[in-house]
């Protein structure tokens, strides 16, 4: 865990959006990379932050079906409170099962997570990916807009700042 990192130089600063897309695609197209671990340039994880997410979904998957296509962490000020524009949101109308399976492994089920600090379940999106749809004569609509669903746990241990 953790022994594998690309770097990517871009020719032009594409803003954090661009960074992602590129550093995402890449990652897909790896068949062997699981997740990806996308954070914002000014993140600083702790140093046993990705053993610490990787141990959580351990946890998970040890207690059910391995559903899970995101995690995200803890993100918290340096002096340890809750950052509060990046604190996840937790999953409206989760069941109570989600929300007490989630609980035994230190987790909670959500509905968003910040990009602050986000793992991309890798086959979950290259299995989700949306394209536009195809018309009979082979062309592509873009009025259609397609939404994909998952199952959602944060980690909760404290690991960036």
């Amino acid at each position: 865990m953790g022994e594998r990192a690309r770097l990517i130089r871009l020719s032009e600063n594409t803003g954090g959006a661009g960074g992602f897309a590129v550093g995402i695609a890449a990652a897909l197209a790896d068949p062997e990379v699981d997740w990806i671990w996308v954070m914002d340039d000014d993140t600083v994880p702790g140093p046993e932050a990705l053993a610490g997410a990787l141990a959580a979904h351990e946890r998970y998957r040890a207690t059910g079906q391995d559903d899970l296509a995101v995690m995200g962490s803890r993100v918290v000020w340096t002096d340890g409170d809750d950052h509060p524009m990046n604190t996840p949101k937790a999953k409206i109308g989760a069941t109570r099962a989600e929300r007490d399976r989630a609980a035994s492994v230190d987790a909670m089920a959500i509905r968003s997570i910040s990009f602050v600090s986000a793992f991309l379940r890798a086959p979950r999106v290259r299995s989700s990916v949306c394209r536009s749809p195809t018309t009979s004569s082979g062309t592509t609509t873009s009025s259609t807009r397609h939404a994909c669903s998952t199952a959602l746990v944060a980690s909760t241990c404290p690991d960036l700042w």
